[in-house]
């Protein structure tokens, strides 16, 4: 339980879900995607598609994806967080 906390703790005071996921920087003049506010019935389909992927790139290389798994999974961890990227 405290391993799991920790955890939690430590993926919130690093992750800043304001920031695209992918590169952590603001760009100014650049919005971001987010799925979860896709004006489409399904909606967050797009957290789906970025899962996809990701585990295909992990296929390839080497990939720390800690900060986007909450302990939920990483599709619900980006979709709770309305997570972001660059189009």
């Amino acid at each position: 339980m405290f391993c799991a906390l920790v955890s939690i703790v430590r993926h919130l005071l690093i992750m800043d879900w304001n920031l695209c996921i992918i590169c952590k920087k603001e760009v100014k003049n650049e919005n971001l995607s987010c799925p979860a506010n896709s004006k489409r019935k399904n909606v967050g389909v797009g957290y789906s598609s970025f899962v996809c992927a990701l585990e295909e790139f992990r296929k390839l290389i080497s990939i720390d994806v800690s900060l986007l798994d909450d302990g939920s999974g990483i599709e619900d961890t980006l979709s709770r967080n309305k997570a972001k990227w660059h189009k």
